[in-house]
């Protein structure tokens, strides 16, 4: 079985409201993905991976 992945459109969409200033929780129901991986996505803005 392989990983499951978020749509670009749902990867962007978490993103922008990430660096927006969003919780990854709050972000995570905006988009429809899972908390892990909205905070996944909040560990890498915080660390500077997406530049």
């Amino acid at each position: 079985m392989r990983k499951g992945q978020l749509s670009w459109h749902k990867q962007t969409r978490l993103i922008e409201l990430i660096v927006a200033g969003s919780t990854a929780s709050n972000s995570a129901q905006l988009v429809g993905a899972n908390k892990s991986t909205a905070a996944y996505y909040s560990y890498r803005d915080l660390m500077g991976w997406y530049i």
